[in-house]
């Protein structure tokens, strides 16, 4: 499913849910937390936090809550032993458990994973992770 559809349809099911959404993100937001963490982020990440931004320190009908990123900026992402840099950007059930995007040197995705450190992978990328969140919430609840 294409991104810009993807967002819109993440907007509009938060807003039937009463969830705001936070302010869009600014592109030198975006450009300082990307020198912050010493790699840009994937152009799908990005086109989020400049249409999305996450919900405003709520969560949807299942608990799980998509972060803005101030939140994210607030939890310092972890270097995996293959190079991948661990993003939190969700969590589930109240900081229950969390999601991360693994980040490639260059920013490339390398998919969405769940869990703690002994994690598992949710989706291919975030796009997909976006996309089966929207067609199947159950799917992408860990538990």
């Amino acid at each position: 499913m294409d991104i810009q559809l993807l967002i819109d349809t993440c907007r509009h099911r938060w807003a039937f849910e009463d969830v705001r959404v936070s302010q869009p993100a600014s592109l030198q937001e975006v450009e300082s937390f990307e020198q912050e963490l010493g790699r840009q982020l994937s152009s799908t990440f990005r086109f989020y936090l400049f249409h999305l931004n996450g919900m405003n320190n709520q969560c949807d009908a299942e608990v799980l809550s998509f972060w803005s990123l101030e939140r994210i900026r607030s939890v310092p992402p972890r270097l995996s032993e293959d190079g991948l840099l661990k993003l939190i950007f969700c969590d589930f059930l109240i900081e229950s458990h969390f999601y991360w995007l693994s980040i490639g040197p260059s920013g490339e995705d390398h998919g969405v994973h769940a869990g703690d450190p002994y994690s598992f992978e949710i989706a291919s990328s975030f796009e997909a992770f976006l996309d089966l969140y929207l067609v199947n919430r159950d799917s992408v609840i860990y538990i």
